[in-house]
């Protein structure tokens, strides 16, 4: 649990008032003793104030707890629509994160926690909707965001007019975190994909192709900056670079225009399913890893190759979240989670979870459920510094979390660390 500044200045001041007890019991001859009650007395007389502040401060701090009762935190989020998959998954984390909340009394005796899921069914305009309605109740103090960029970077600006805080997990584009009132328990991918760039340049990549969704910022900050960065950090070129809406269905000649210019690297950056076609149509006509090629994905792309297997085979990628890590609060989360929802946890749960923990912090540095301001700066404490929790380790940059990458592949059955 986060211990509120508050909480550490009154054990300052508890502090000091026994190191000036101390000072007047020391022993020493007269003049000694008599110089030193003086000094006390003075140094009393001058401090008092600050003492009794810092009594105020502890008093306070005994008195500050959330009142009873249920708070209510609305989560925008992606039940339907093609990126339904990352949305309930989401929540999955945040269902286990508010269970325990509630079974420990984390917030505080008689206080309990609920989460109110709003489908935003993967449009972004929903998104913008459901938050204004939400702005415009003086009952929501905090609100968990969508988790599509194209609904966020309009959400955003909202959140910072209404001064209504706002916790995203994915949308990891830029325009998302842009004030006080925004924060991100996901890192923007294109802060961590480059972790690839050891495998790309182990392989020997020359020429990267790429296809990716130009509706969604996040693939698309992917695709024009850290694919690029990737390129030109492994001295490689990318040959072709191909942008397509996500209702896209017919990827066929896409694929052939990129194999046309024969990349030693293709990168598959699509939405849901679409990267499943994408690899299929691939491994159909020979470019497969067990063929030299190099296939590149991105975090959460595992959550679909389940439905292809072997065609899947060998998409690396850098992940922040893997079940195989060696991270002690990562492994209570995955067993956990394992136990409450009887299946393996993945990345959007691990993040929907921190983003549950980054609330109730926020609430308890600020010791309130109901002031957006004053959890905002509870909230902005709290990511001051550096935290642990499912995704492990990690630390923020404005409100906006960075978590150290791995790479990993798909096996044909399921991510593993490490390369094919």
């Amino acid at each position: 649990m986060f211990t509120s500044s508050k909480r550490r200045l009154g054990v300052a001041a508890l502090g000091l008032s026994g190191a000036l007890a101390l000072a007047a019991c020391s022993s020493g001859g007269d003049d000694a003793s008599t110089a030193t009650e003086e000094t006390t007395e003075a140094t009393v007389e001058e401090t008092a104030e600050e003492d009794s502040g810092g009594d105020a401060e502890a008093a306070a701090d005994e008195e500050c707890v959330l009142p009873p009762g249920e708070i209510v935190v609305p989560s925008i989020d992606s039940m339907t629509g093609p990126a339904a998959f990352a949305g309930i998954l989401a929540e999955k984390g945040a269902d286990l994160a508010v269970s325990e909340i509630n079974e420990s009394g984390y917030l505080g005796e008689g206080v309990t926690l609920k989460i109110d899921v709003k489908d935003d069914t993967t449009a972004p305009d929903v998104a913008a909707s459901e938050f204004s309605k939400l702005a415009a109740d003086p009952n929501v103090a905090v609100v968990l965001g969508p988790v599509i960029s194209a609904g966020a970077v309009q959400v955003s600006p909202l959140a910072e007019d209404a001064g209504l805080p706002i916790v995203y997990t994915q949308a990891g584009s830029p325009g998302v975190v842009i004030g006080d009132y925004t924060f991100r328990m996901t890192p923007p991918m294109d802060s961590y994909w480059p972790g690839v760039t050891p495998w790309v340049q182990e392989n020997g990549v020359e020429t990267i192709g790429v296809i990716y969704d130009n509706a969604n910022a996040t693939l698309i900050a992917t695709a024009e900056t850290a694919v690029p960065k990737v390129a030109a950090d492994a001295g490689a070129e990318i040959v072709e670079s191909i942008g397509l809406p996500t209702d896209t269905t017919d990827y066929k000649a896409p694929v052939d225009k990129i194999l046309a210019a024969d990349p030693d690297a293709v990168a598959t950056l699509t939405t849901g399913a679409a990267n499943n076609t994408i690899l299929s149509l691939l491994a159909d006509k020979g470019y497969t890893t067990e063929n030299g090629k190099v296939l590149l994905g991105f975090a959460g792309i595992q959550n679909n190759l389940t439905e292809i297997g072997d065609a899947g085979f060998g998409v690396a990628y850098s992940s922040i979240f893997d079940l195989a890590t060696e991270n002690p609060d990562s492994i209570k989360f995955i067993e956990a989670y394992k136990e409450f929802h009887g299946e393996d946890a993945a990345n959007y749960g691990a993040e929907r979870y921190d983003a549950v923990y980054l609330i109730a912090d926020g609430m308890l540095a600020s010791c309130s459920s109901t002031d957006r301001q004053a959890i905002a700066e509870g909230m902005a404490e709290v990511t001051s510094q550096p935290r642990t929790g499912a995704l492990g380790n990690f630390t923020f940059e404005n409100q906006d979390i960075r978590v150290e990458p791995f790479i990993t592949y798909w096996d044909g059955e399921k991510q593993a660390v490490g390369t094919p």
